[in-house]
């Protein structure tokens, strides 16, 4: 009786340690309002959502706040097709940070952020870059490529802080 019932209060405590986070990446975007301040907060979020929570959580978390990003006009209109891209990216990057969350914490974030930033940059340039005007590729070339990059790896430091006060890593 009393181990189901520690069970069920660690069930309802990562339940709403999820929400909270969950909160945060749906939160940010909208009065952040600026990729390199929401960018960090989101990846961060990312990071300890996977890390403290485990991998189905990170990846729940990757489905938001893109989408959301772009409904409250943080993105261009035109990066609508993106989104999905940046959301798969957002999910490799969950993937490779649970993978890597028992081994060098700066390893896995800088590794889990260039595992992001490369496949988001490679399917723009391979399905986006050629279709669109050269203005407006360079304009979505910089959102979807190293800014994605420079915003992970803020993240992860970000990630670090928390962690290291609550003594997660």
């Amino acid at each position: 009786m009393m181990a189901e019932t520690l069970v069920l209060e660690k069930k309802k405590i990562s339940t709403l340690v999820f929400v909270g986070f969950l909160a945060i990446s749906i939160v940010a975007p909208l009065f952040l309002k600026t990729q390199f301040l929401s960018g960090p907060l989101v990846n961060a979020v990312l990071f300890i959502v996977t890390i403290m929570l485990g991998l189905r959580y990170g990846i729940l978390v990757s489905l938001i706040p893109s989408g959301l990003a772009l409904a409250i006009g943080l993105l261009p209109m035109v990066i609508a097709p993106m989104i999905p891209i940046i959301i798969l990216g957002n999910m490799l990057m969950v993937i490779s940070c649970n993978y890597l969350k028992t081994k060098n914490y700066w390893l896995m974030i800088v590794f889990s952020s260039i595992v992001k930033f490369v496949f988001i940059y490679v399917v723009f340039q391979i399905v986006f870059q050629n279709i669109l005007d050269t203005n407006l590729s360079n304009v979505i070339s910089s959102m979807v490529g190293i800014n994605q990059l420079y915003t992970a790896l803020l993240g992860g430091a970000l990630a670090f802080l928390f962690l290291k006060k609550y003594k997660k890593i």
